[in-house]
């Protein structure tokens, strides 16, 4: 009799451990189906407010896991080139984190970041962006840049710690002190986290305000953790009962062992989805989010079944658990409403959806009605070509491009500037449409960039061909807008090779020049094309050094877009100096 009572008692225990753990694991879960950037109460990247515009990347920064997964800020995801700010402005007195920065990397810890200014050090194993101190403006140009030395490791984390001393704003370095910012102190403002392409991973983040009050900035959703965990105790409890009793019923099992084993193998699921997510999966980038429902969303299309995968149905499955609990799941909408939309450059830009309006209601740059010739200069391409990433609406370059060009032919001419960009994943359904209104509003001169048709399909040279066989019957001059991307292109291809910027210029040129070449030059003989090529000026050591040129791997910051704007500018002044 004893010894039945024993196991009796053994096997309830076992059970109650069982729904206790299996609750804590699928609790747990439930968390981590839901952390994701745009539900974050303390951090927001700055890339998903480019949503609107459909920036790569700019749709997985908010609904991907992966840039938040395991507790830590995985900058090299959607693209790198993340920037990382907290919600609310505080005055810090320190803030501490572990770094991990792969070769050919940096991280740039920053605060004091305003919609004017911010101030930064930068911690590099780059020697394109060598380690620094700086104060720069939003736009990207630098005020002041301070040079420091410092050896991070080749692997492996370093405990970073900037901090506010009599001497200024100090940074030390596992403890050592690397930098200073002489006289100067924390204002109140956000603080945050910026990368290059490669990204960085930083972790176990402390900040600490003006008062020595610890400021929220924890990367998971712990929202109504107890709340959740009792119902799932209870819930697990009654339906484990539940089905003891049913199998007890059916097999004859003791009640209590039933309730064990069944318990236990709910312990077991939970674990091992828990395992699954927590180390695998939820590191993973959804490509789904960032792609099909990004082009959807911009095409007025919902996904369809066969678009449906795993991500897809675990997406729906935790949305639905999650909210019948009463929270609320990751939404593009709530986050733009939030944080607000894009900055991209609208003053000038053809939308196709009517509820846009008219393009003078959206204020393109439109001709003068004065009696002088106009010249008349649109733009094809994609997020690059309205200028994804800018600080502020009209920093795009073609904005910047025309009021250089119309300064110099105002004597002789009008003129008016079209840009006919769209993005990337809607352009072949599209172009029918621009070239329609190419030919409506009697264009002399198309800008083409790297960003349409012919960047879209594997088939560069037939894809850019059939462009301009459409294009030129019309009479318009085509202009081959030749940009290299972000010298962190090549590096992450050769990321255990230390590059500088002579290596990587020949580089590129050689890899780059003789087959963009052998195709421009056999277009320019059959359909009169104009290659300009801005990568000369845009590399110059100067331009470089007195800013931060690229917002991520294919677009500019204004800094950039005002530079690449000017030198367009005179290129086409030159043109037009030939016009009739």
């Amino acid at each position: 009799m004893k010894k039945l009572k024993d196991i009796f008692h053994n096997y309830w225990l076992t059970g109650i451990l069982c729904v206790f753990f299996a609750a804590w694991a699928w609790t747990k879960s439930l968390h981590i189906s839901q952390t994701y950037m745009v539900n974050n109460p303390y951090w927001y990247n700055l890339k998903s407010k480019m949503i609107t515009s459909n920036m790569m990347g700019s749709t997985g920064s908010a609904l991907s896991r992966s840039n938040v997964a395991g507790n830590q800020l995985n900058l090299r995801a959607g693209y790198g080139a993340n920037e990382i700010n907290s919600v609310q402005a505080v005055q810090l007195s320190s803030l501490s984190f572990d770094a991990s920065i792969p070769l050919n990397s940096y991280l740039d810890v920053i605060f004091n970041v305003t919609d004017q200014n911010l101030t930064a050090f930068r911690l590099s194993r780059s020697s394109l962006f060598p380690s620094m101190s700086y104060h720069s403006k939003r736009e990207g140009d630098f005020l002041t840049v301070q040079a420091f030395h410092i050896d991070l490791p080749t692997s492996g984390k370093v405990r970073v710690k900037v901090q506010e001393s009599e001497e200024g704003i100090t940074l030390f370095v596992d403890g050592q002190k690397a930098g200073v910012i002489q006289n100067d102190h924390f204002q109140w403002a956000q603080f945050g986290f910026k990368t290059g392409m490669r990204g960085a991973f930083v972790s176990n983040i402390e900040a600490l305000d003006v008062s020595g009050i610890k400021i929220g900035t924890s990367l998971e959703n712990n929202r109504d953790y107890e709340k959740h965990f009792i119902g799932h105790f209870f819930i697990i409890l009654a339906g484990a009962l539940i089905i003891a009793f049913v199998v007890k019923k059916i097999r004859g099992i003791h009640y209590s062992k039933s309730f064990a084993i069944c318990t236990s193998f709910i312990f077991f699921l939970g674990g091992l989805w828990l395992a699954f997510d927590y180390l695998y999966f939820s590191r993973l980038e959804s490509d789904w989010s960032d792609k099909k429902l990004a082009t959807r969303r911009i095409r007025g299309i919902s996904l369809a079944e066969e678009d449906y995968d795993f991500e897809v149905g675990r997406y729906r499955v935790f949305k639905a658990w999650y909210e019948a609990w009463g929270g609320k799941s990751s939404d593009i909408h709530s986050f733009v409403a939030r944080f607000g939309e894009s900055k991209f450059e609208p003053s000038y830009f053809y939308c196709f959806n009517e509820k846009c309006g008219s393009i003078k209601e959206r204020g393109a740059i439109k001709a003068l009605d004065n009696g002088k010739p106009t010249v008349k200069i649109g733009l094809v391409g994609a997020s690059f070509s309205y200028s994804s990433g800018v600080t502020h609406p009209g920093d795009g370059f073609m904005n910047v491009a025309h009021k250089r060009i119309y300064e110099s032919v105002k004597d002789r001419y009008n003129l008016e500037s079209i840009n006919f960009s769209i993005d990337q994943f809607s352009y072949r359904a599209d172009r029918k449409r621009i070239l329609k209104k190419v030919q409506e509003e009697k264009i002399n001169y198309l800008l083409l960039t790297k960003n349409t048709d012919f960047s879209v399909i594997p088939d560069q040279d037939r894809g850019f061909k059939k462009l301009l066989k459409e294009v030129t019957p019309m009479g318009v001059t085509p202009i081959y807008l030749s940009l290299q991307k972000n010298p962190e292109s090549f590096m992450r291809t050769n990321s255990e090779v230390k590059l500088d910027l002579l290596f990587f210029n020949k580089a590129m040129e050689e890899q780059t020049s003789l087959k963009e070449k052998e195709m421009t030059d056999r277009w320019t003989r059959e359909f009169g094309l104009i290659v300009l090529n801005p990568n000369p000026y845009l590399n110059r050591d100067d331009h470089i050094k007195n800013g931060n040129m690229w917002w991520d791997r294919a677009h500019l910051t204004s800094y950039g877009y005002r530079l690449y704007g000017e030198w367009l500018g005179d290129e086409m002044t030159k043109i037009l100096a030939q016009h009739n």
